[in-house]
């Protein structure tokens, strides 16, 4: 089954690189990406549906073109776009703040929400200790720059409960495990 990433996700991307170029840094960035393949109606943001589903590989595409446009390419803009990617979900941060969740009530959401962005790959949240989370994504197709994304989103999102924590990739589909999983050590 072919994994499938909502329009919403682009759309953020786009939002970010837009944040830190403008305008015309984001019609530079459109141009980037239809050069590395992204079919047009994906890569405008101006025909780009967030409502719509699209293959999760050209989100691939949207973060390594983003990633070498506003930095380096060593997937740290990968990282920083999933911190702000928390602060930017505006239901999620009300969920968070006004109820005064505890972290461990936030992964267990994050997993319950996974379905509302991806489609065909399971997210599931295991609270370990009071103190350690994991996170596991299977039957998801493998990218660091990816698995970067998520680790700063995971890290932005238990940020947002008030808590601070450190998030490392325990195992990556990338380096040959069967699946990526994420331990979310709370500070």
């Amino acid at each position: 089954m072919a994994v499938l990433s909502k329009g919403v996700n682009f759309e953020a991307i786009n939002n970010y690189v837009k944040k830190a170029k403008g305008t015309d840094g984001l019609a530079e960035y459109s141009k980037r990406l239809k050069a590395v393949g992204v079919p047009t109606n994906i890569a405008d943001p101006k025909t780009l549906d967030p409502k719509a589903w699209y293959p999760v590989e050209h989100e691939f595409k949207f973060l390594s073109v983003m990633d070498q446009y506003l930095g380096n390419g060593d997937r740290s803009r990968c990282y920083q776009f999933g911190i702000y990617s928390a602060n930017d979900i505006g239901y999620l941060k009300l969920f968070i703040k006004w109820a005064q969740v505890s972290p461990q009530t936030v992964a267990k959401r994050a997993a319950e929400d996974w379905p509302k962005a991806y489609s065909g790959s399971t997210l599931s949240a295991s609270v370990i200790t009071d103190k350690e989370i994991v996170v596991k994504l299977q039957d998801f197709p493998s990218n660091e720059y990816h698995c970067e994304n998520l680790r700063g989103l995971f890290e932005g999102i238990i940020k947002l409960s008030g808590k601070k924590a450190t998030v490392v990739e325990s195992q990556c589909k990338t380096k040959g495990a069967p699946y990526c999983e994420f331990t979310v050590t709370l500070d």
